[in-house]
């Protein structure tokens, strides 16, 4: 397991000037060694409005870390309006993009959609976190404090801190810390996954 904090996660400027990127981890799996990933997490930090990136043979998962944003693509429009908002779509789809004037950040869970299934679950309230059958996994503070608990130890993680783990993560309890909470889970499976 690797703790890291959204702050500390080196930026990387979008070509056309319209956000930052902070990745958090990425990988392969089965022995696949081909050029690029099978599973992506990352922060993007939206600053302007404009034409949405595309990934041919990807399926997105996007949750709010905080801000607001909207995407409109010709067959639909997905909000996202609070921290913890998740949307599922296909990375081959072209969106626009408005942000808010604030701008927006969003935690992007990306996976090759011939191998993986990217799944987010949002816990506002202490949650059995179940890492069985899970390729890579992550765990994302969006708002408050949790403390997570399993065989390896205790973590307390604050907003924007979290943990990623490049394989099955341990089975664990999420106990909420502070009233106001929200905590990200990331899970990537096989898609033979029942």
């Amino acid at each position: 397991m690797r703790r890291f904090s959204l702050d500390a996660l080196a930026p990387t400027p979008w070509r056309n000037g319209g956000g930052l990127t902070r990745e958090i981890a990425a990988g392969n799996v089965d022995g696949h060694d081909g050029t690029g990933w099978d599973w992506r997490l990352s922060v993007a930090s939206i600053r302007a409005d404009g034409p949405f990136s595309v990934f041919d043979g990807v399926d997105r998962v996007a949750t709010l870390v905080d801000g607001h944003l909207e995407l409109t693509s010709a067959r639909r429009t997905l909000r996202w309006s609070r921290p913890g908002d998740t949307h599922a779509f296909a990375g081959d789809d072209a969106f626009d993009c408005k942000v808010a004037p604030e701008g927006a950040r969003l935690l992007n869970v990306m996976a090759a959609r011939a191998r993986l299934l990217p799944c987010v679950a949002v816990h506002e309230d202490d949650a059995t976190l179940d890492g069985s059958q899970t390729v890579a996994g992550c765990w994302l503070v969006l708002e408050g404090c949790f403390e997570i608990v399993s065989q390896q130890g205790r973590l307390v993680l604050e907003a924007g801190e979290g943990c990623v783990v490049d394989g099955a993560p341990p089975a664990a309890q999420a106990r909420r810390r502070s009233a106001q909470s929200r905590l990200a889970e990331v899970r990537f499976l096989h898609r033979d996954h029942p």
